[in-house]
């Protein structure tokens, strides 16, 4: 005998983020045969939404589009971006995950990412990063922005133009931080460290739960 019903199973799963919602169906039958049909039906809608929106690149970057299609939704607010339209300023508190998917008012979408890395002094330091599409008519045309000292994005400028990755080190330290590799690889920036005499470093970093 299931000791929740299947109405009780569903009233849960009312609550639940579509991908907490995919791991509770998972628990035993009755949850599965409760949510499997509202599951599936939210879980086909998100789909095609992500498949339409973010470019291709991104979807297998990010670990294919069944994770895409998995991240929470982070609820657009205005104060998400400045005077520019760059989406720059989501905060360490916006984030109730370590990476939230979402869009503007203009559909302009974008991926953020909430993450933990030690300074070169071994300092523990939190940021929220975020990619997104610069305009609106323009799909495969991608920049970054962040309210924080951004430690993932060390390169300017668009990293994405018509679907390609310009920048040097972003595509490899994205995959490494969707990964769980815990660090990421970037130019060394000390000081007394110029031009070519810079060299490739890691650097310890995580997604930050």
């Amino acid at each position: 005998m299931n000791i929740i019903d299947g109405n009780i199973a569903s009233v849960i799963g009312s609550f639940l983020v579509l991908h907490k919602r995919n791991m509770v169906r998972k628990i035993n039958r009755t949850f599965h045969e409760a949510l499997f049909k509202e599951y599936k039906n939210e879980y086909n809608s998100h789909e095609k939404y992500i498949k339409t929106m973010y470019p291709f690149k991104l979807i297998e970057l990010m670990g294919g589009i069944h994770a895409m299609t998995l991240y929470p939704v982070l609820t657009w607010r205005n104060r998400f971006h400045n005077g520019t339209g760059y989406i720059d300023s989501i905060l360490i508190k916006d984030m109730k995950y370590p990476i939230m998917v979402g869009a503007d008012d203009f559909q302009r979408v974008f991926i953020s990412f909430k993450t933990r890395s030690l300074t070169h002094d071994g300092k523990e330091y939190i940021a929220v990063d975020t990619l997104f599409q610069r305009h609106g008519d323009l799909k495969n045309t991608w920049t970054t922005g962040s309210r924080y000292h951004s430690r993932l994005f060390q390169e300017f400028g668009y990293f994405m133009v018509k679907g390609k990755i310009k920048h040097e080190y972003l595509e490899n330290n994205i995959s490494n931080i969707v990964n769980n590799r815990g660090y990421i690889m970037q130019k060394d920036q000390r000081p007394y460290l110029t031009g070519r005499d810079m060299p490739d470093i890691n650097i310890q970093f995580n997604l930050c739960g």
